[in-house]
């Protein structure tokens, strides 16, 4: 009977919104939250990390893609509680000190605004055009026609290589790839590189 009492209860607090599961969070933003997320209108080169968080296509990030040697992609979840999960700001450091430019694009849309101290943009994939706001079906659907590959070929890995728009390979973490990314390797490269991996 407790069982029975448990799920009518999880039933009740999921169809009354109240919890969502695999949602991307969009519902539970603040109305003025909600006012600073955008549709990307505009080439995804010319935004800055502005207090804004931008809706893009697959279109949108493989244009900016091949307008540049080398990216890193994170594939960005605030829930994520891995090792591998690092802070965008880390990221963004780690990506730099590679010598690769970087993106996030955010699984989620919780506490992205209390994201602070990064050059790059915060991105999202656009529920719109998938037609759900569950992120694993978004994070997929988006990731296989970027890269070409299956989720399963990406490992489900947050960390996607790009050499000039084309998808080389998925890392479970930037520790993982430091010595294949690196494109110098010195001693103050290695020295903060050291820094961030302790």
């Amino acid at each position: 009977m407790k069982k029975i009492l448990i799920l009518f209860s999880c039933i009740a607090l999921t169809s009354c919104g109240l919890i969502e599961i695999n949602g991307v969070d969009y519902s539970s933003l603040t109305r003025e939250e909600k006012q600073h997320v955008l549709k990307c209108d505009r080439p995804i080169d010319s935004l800055r990390c502005d207090g804004y968080v931008y809706q893009i296509n697959v279109e949108q990030m493989k244009k900016y893609l091949q307008n540049h040697e080398d990216v890193i992609v994170y594939q960005y979840s605030s829930f994520c509680a891995s090792d591998d999960c690092i802070s965008p700001y880390a990221a963004e450091k780690i990506s730099n000190i590679f010598g690769f430019d970087f993106c996030i694009v955010a699984d989620v849309y919780t506490r992205l605004f209390w994201i602070t101290n990064i050059e790059s943009p915060i991105l999202t994939i656009d529920f719109d055009i998938y037609n759900t706001q569950n992120w694993k079906k978004l994070s997929r659907r988006f990731y296989d026609e970027l890269t070409g590959v299956t989720k399963d070929e990406r490992k489900w890995y947050r960390f996607l290589y790009f050499r000039r728009g084309e998808y080389v390979c998925s890392y479970g973490s930037l520790k993982e790839a430091q010595y294949v990314l690196r494109k110098s390797y010195d001693v103050r490269t290695s020295k903060m590189l050291d820094d961030f991996f302790k």
